[in-house]
């Protein structure tokens, strides 16, 4: 059984057929910098913590961005070769299998001055200034929608 419920941020998703409880926090940011890495060291993201940066146009739906994160908790003990926490979530979420790919895409997105999703697993992120919590999941059956969640599976399943 899977259920999940969205409150100011937080989406807890429960799995019960695996005994997980996992507690996602979503926002919606302002491009402050136009520079990924001044956007990182401004939300105050480490490379040990499992926060990510993912810019609004490099994904269809934020389903992806709660598939993403569930794959995460999922897998990222079996996939050591990526030590920044961060980037392997934005990995998951965007469907990308090598690392500089993803950096590039999230780096030409932020400097051409797109908003990003802040993404943390299991606590809120630090900063959230210039941000708004995510209060709702749109969830429809279209194409578009299904597509890019039914891409980051077969992607998770090359990765692991």
């Amino acid at each position: 059984m899977f259920t999940y419920e969205v409150e100011k941020g937080l989406i807890r998703v429960n799995l019960s057929w695996r005994n997980l409880i996992l507690d996602v926090y979503i926002y919606k940011c302002s491009n402050i910098y136009k520079n990924l890495l001044k956007e990182v060291e401004y939300r105050l993201i480490k490379p040990e913590d499992p926060i990510a940066i993912v810019p609004t146009s490099l994904i269809k739906t934020p389903l992806q961005l709660l598939q993403g994160s569930l794959y995460y908790k999922l897998y990222s003990n079996g996939i050591k070769r990526v030590k920044n926490r961060g980037l392997l979530l934005a990995m998951m979420i965007t469907g990308n299998k090598q690392i500089n790919k993803v950096v590039e895409a999230l780096g030409v997105e932020i400097e051409r001055g797109v908003d990003y999703y802040l993404v943390n697993l299991e606590s809120p992120p630090s900063n959230t200034n210039m941000c708004t919590p995510l209060s709702s999941l749109e969830i429809d059956g279209s194409r578009e929608v299904l597509q890019p969640l039914v891409k980051n599976t077969s992607t998770l399943l090359e990765l692991i």
